[in-house]
């Protein structure tokens, strides 16, 4: 588990965007398939 405040600024970015969407994310920085983010709830990471 990561949390928010730990990523980079494009990471950030897109979990912002994504929050709380059933969406798919690009693949970008350390975030991988299945990674779990804490932000304003706990999201799991899906990418291509």
């Amino acid at each position: 588990m990561r949390h928010y405040d730990e990523l980079d600024e494009e990471e950030q970015s897109v979990v912002r965007e994504l929050a709380g969407e059933p969406w798919t994310a690009p693949e970008i920085g350390d975030l991988d398939d299945g990674d779990v983010v804490k932000f304003t709830d706990y999201y799991q990471i899906r990418s291509r």
